[in-house]
């Protein structure tokens, strides 16, 4: 939900290097299951990597085939009670939920109890213009209808509980933002009137009709509506990185985000659901073809995400978890993939990694540096300003002793961001302006700054 709005991290994303003919030579020389075991293999050595990093928490979940072929949880679900992420802990899986409200709408539609022309006015006729909104312009974020994310005053009520109808007021009082089916523009409010739509045709809550379309055909025990995180019913804590230890994010009430980010989940359980819905289990081939129509890089429920692949998947981000699920459309490939984050510190794109690694396009494993906290002493020798004089550049490291850490301060002194620190001194910061990162080394007996991109910077006396 909220990274579609906001980025509280940067994400780099690492190109995929595809070694084309060692990949060839690798499938003429060993057979298929050999070379998917080598694969899997290079999986766990990659997460182990990462969870040795200690700079990334979450599970992921790879089907192929309809079967799950590979799973890994790493990190804490709770840090402060150190309860570890397992195969079976949940998270709330943000606007991945939008795939279950399209699916839900999709079988009333296959039940004559709505048609994907339906107007909105026949349900909520206050909504501005809703005689000209379709459901179907609902479900692929065409209809104009403000986003009730990007209303400030969202940010004072987002951790309060919300009845249905004040939400509901809320979005009539935001208005349109343009002319329905003029573009394509994401808005959590369409799936969150989508939600009260099927509540109103269905007579029960969003929560029994997720149960009764989806988890208890498919048997989910673990995919159900949020509410507080509960640690004994084996549910994650989200954090945000602040140096030098985990903060617990503030837990968004997901009564204001019914049926956009409501879904609690596993990336098992996610994966069955994707995969059962693709092979014909819950709804009609029909349907299912519907619902993977792309029309600006939207369909139902589901967005043609950048991936070196040809996908189907969404991204969804809410507090500090953070999801993706990818569907690669390639035929022979049939391959689901969920990977579910709640903290995350360092800049990388992991799913990226994942699928290059599982499907044998890398040739080396990528090294992720760890990160370690400094004592007293190491940040006091730290502490100054570094300057090149030759090109009129300075950054300043502070400490913050309430916080036990460093700070570097931009070049024109007004910004201040936390220092990640790793082994053999290297450091990271990352500015807000731009999301721009700064990543440098120091030699401290040398009194030298090392930029990434080789500026020297000298320790002013």
């Amino acid at each position: 939900m909220l990274g579609k709005l906001f980025n509280h991290r940067p994400v780099l994303i690492f190109m995929v290097c595809m070694v084309l003919v060692g990949c060839m030579t690798s499938c003429v020389n060993r057979s298929g299951d050999a070379f998917k075991t080598e694969n899997l293999t290079k999986l766990d050595s990659l997460f182990a990597s990462i969870e040795e990093s200690g700079g990334w928490m979450g599970s992921i979940s790879i089907f192929q085939d309809g079967e799950e072929v590979y799973n890994r949880a790493f990190g804490y679900a709770n840090v402060q009670d150190r309860v570890k992420n397992n195969r079976d802990t949940k998270f709330r899986i943000g606007s991945l939920t939008d795939l279950y409200t399209a699916t839900i709408v999709m079988k009333l539609v296959e039940n004559g109890k709505l048609g994907l022309d339906t107007k909105l006015n026949e349900y909520f006729p206050e909504i501005m213009k809703s005689p000209r909104i379709t459901v179907e312009d609902m479900l692929r974020h065409r209809s104009g209808i403000f986003n009730l994310m990007l209303d400030l005053d969202y940010w004072t009520y987002y951790y309060l509980p919300i009845t249905e109808d004040e939400l509901y007021r809320k979005i009539v009082d935001g208005g349109l933002v343009f002319e329905p089916g003029q573009k394509t523009q994401f808005s959590s409010s369409n799936y969150i009137l989508l939600a009260m739509m099927a509540e109103k045709i269905e007579g029960k809550s969003y929560g029994r009709i997720l149960d009764s379309m989806i988890c208890n055909p498919l048997g989910l025990k673990n995919t159900y509506v949020g509410s507080s995180i509960s640690i004994k019913d084996n549910e994650a804590s989200s954090y945000y990185d602040k140096s030098p230890e985990w903060n617990l994010a503030k837990e968004t009430d997901l009564t204001t985000a019914i049926g956009e980010s409501s879904i609690v989940s596993t990336p098992y359980e996610v994966n069955l659901f994707v995969s059962s819905l693709f092979s014909g289990k819950l709804l009609s081939e029909g349907s299912v073809e519907k619902m993977k129509m792309v029309v600006d890089n939207t369909s139902l429920g589901l967005q043609r995400l950048d991936r070196n692949y040809p996908n189907l998947g969404v991204v969804g981000n809410i507090d500090g978890f953070a999801s993706e699920m990818i569907y690669v459309t390639d035929a022979d490939k049939n391959v689901v993939v969920s990977y579910f984050s709640n903290g995350s510190s360092a800049s990388a794109d992991i799913m990226a990694y994942a699928l290059s690694v599982f499907f044998g396009e890398k040739s080396s494993l990528p090294i992720f540096k760890r990160q370690v906290v400094l004592s007293d002493d190491e940040m006091a020798g730290l502490v100054g300003v570094y300057a090149n004089l030759q090109y009129s550049t300075s950054f300043e490291i502070v400490k913050d002793s309430a916080e036990h850490c460093l700070k570097l301060m931009s070049p024109d002194g007004v910004e201040a961001m936390y220092v990640e620190c790793f082994e053999n001194g290297e450091f990271s910061a990352t500015f807000s302006d731009g999301d721009v990162p700064v990543d440098f080394s120091i030699v401290s007996d040398k009194g030298i700054m090392r930029l990434s991109n080789g500026m020297e910077l000298k320790k002013l006396k």
